[in-house]
């Protein structure tokens, strides 16, 4: 085996089963008298291939140049290949000529070799000068596919209609709801605006304007909105909690209704105030 041979060929960039074949090639090269005449049946032993199969990776390393056929026969025998292993491939260098062989066929029909090798020339596409093919298959990696998650689509402030909402929100607590919204991956639509409009009435009634109820929807990450969340804070009774009292605050309707109890009471005292002056000695004066 030729280590230089076998160095030569690991460093190939082909497919694995004629790197498979150009290695077994290259076990079988004699560095010394660059024999390399393996037999097909002794390189499928070699490689664990079909005969077909090693013929068929023989013929595809000829045709990309990376080694040269050479026709051998005795008379009307023919004998085992000799193959030329093409060092200018990859790694520069210069193949080791046989020894003198009697036996080589010179123009061979089916091969069409001849006793000296021309070095590979690409006139087409080098202009005519000798340089060695280019490996023909480079290496790569296949890109990863990765999955990619669905974002809901931006939302621009100017294209929103909250006419249906008490009032417009401020620029700055919008652009933070929005941002809520694109991190839950939850839409700006016009439904969504409706509906957030009926909450945000019922909310101004109970006294919370349209950007106490935003800031509550972006600190408590609340991707929907109700009211009726905003009601139960409302209704907290007075009761120690960990140490700490519930203030209860007093909601619109019962505000109304304390005013009315107070406007009555408050004529009830004038009423009773105006009779004692009318009777300043009683009902027996």
């Amino acid at each position: 085996m030729s280590f230089e041979a076998f160095a030569w060929a690991a460093r190939q960039r082909v497919t694995s089963t004629q790197k498979l074949v150009l290695l077994m090639l290259a076990e079988r090269h004699n560095k010394d008298t660059g024999q390399c005449r393996p037999s097909h049946d002794t390189l499928a032993d070699d490689c664990g291939l079909s005969r077909r199969s090693v013929i068929d990776q023989i013929q595809k390393l000829a045709q990309a140049g990376y080694i040269t056929i050479l026709a051998r026969a005795n008379g009307n025998v023919k004998l085992a290949n000799q193959y030329l292993l093409n060092f200018h491939f990859g790694i520069q260098a210069k193949p080791k000529a046989p020894d003198h062989d009697p036996y080589l066929v010179v123009n061979d029909v089916h091969h069409g070799v001849v006793q000296e090798i021309p070095p590979v020339v690409n006139v087409v596409h080098q202009g005519g000068a000798p340089v060695a093919h280019k490996p023909g298959r480079k290496p790569g990696r296949e890109p990863k596919s990765r999955k990619k998650r669905a974002r809901a689509p931006t939302a621009h402030p100017a294209d929103l209609d909250f006419s249906t909402w008490p009032t417009p929100p401020s620029p700055q607590v919008l652009a933070d709801w929005l941002q809520l919204r694109r991190n839950r991956r939850a839409p700006v639509t016009p439904t969504v605006l409706e509906s957030f409009g009926a909450e945000l009435h019922q909310a101004a009634a109970l006294g919370f304007g349209v950007d106490d109820c935003l800031r509550k929807c972006c600190n408590r990450n609340w991707q929907g909105f109700e009211a009726a969340w905003l009601e139960r804070e409302l209704t907290t009774t007075n009761r120690p909690t960990g140490g700490t009292h519930a203030i209860r605050r007093e909601s619109p309707a019962e505000r109304v209704m304390r005013l009315a109890l107070d406007g009555e009471r408050a004529d009830a005292e004038r009423g009773a105030v105006i009779d004692g002056d009318a009777h300043p000695l009683g009902p027996h004066g």
